[in-house]
């Protein structure tokens, strides 16, 4: 955890960080819970007060009400918290989670790559 804050203070502030960026089961989740809508931010307390819901809860609660998986239902408000930190020490109030992931994100990157360069990014040719 010090050492995650030490750099989140530092790299927050040498490049002048004002908007948070989620990506991600847990935080799409939360998103989601939160009634927030693509393209609009969640703001810290909105997650806070989810956050605080849920710790409330039983698992089996948040599988049955919060309709989560399993896999999800135990480690979302450990994440959660480590969101909320981060935006804490960045001095962050909101969060943007965009539609798509980060692999997704990376993906249409090196499509987008080999596209404009007409170099093979893979060894094999994807189709075979």
């Amino acid at each position: 955890w010090g050492n995650m804050k030490a750099w989140v203070k530092e790299n927050s502030k040498k490049f002048h960080v004002n908007r948070a960026i989620g990506t991600g089961g847990n935080i799409n989740k939360i998103f989601d819970l939160a009634g927030k809508v693509s393209g609009k931010p969640i703001f810290r307390k909105q997650i806070e007060e989810i956050v605080e819901q849920m710790a409330a809860m039983k698992l089996e609660d948040r599988i049955k009400i919060l309709m989560l998986n399993p896999d999800r239902a135990d480690v979302i408000v450990p994440a959660a918290e480590i969101y909320l930190a981060a935006m804490r020490w960045s001095k962050v109030e909101s969060m943007i989670v965009p539609a798509i992931g980060l692999k997704d994100g990376m993906l249409q990157s090196l499509y987008e790559k080999q596209k404009h360069t007409g170099k093979q990014i893979f060894d094999a040719p994807i189709n075979q």
